[in-house]
């Protein structure tokens, strides 16, 4: 099985947020395993399939940025 992980800034509504959401539910699951990690949350994340790992890279984003 290959591993995916997608990394995008939030799961607020908008554009690339819903394009994840359509490419998560039609990507076969059986041969990938996916993984999102988000800067910060949103509305769309109790979109995301229940069958997909969510991690919350909000840490690492404030390192990235020096706050």
């Amino acid at each position: 099985m290959k591993k995916i992980l997608i990394l995008i800034s939030n799961l607020n509504m908008g554009g690339a947020q819903k394009a994840l959401i359509s490419l998560l539910n039609e990507i076969d699951r059986r041969k990938y395993d996916i993984t999102v990690a988000v800067f910060s949350g949103g509305e769309l994340i109790d979109s995301i399939p229940s069958d997909i790992k969510i991690e919350n890279w909000e840490n690492y984003y404030s390192l990235l940025t020096n706050r």
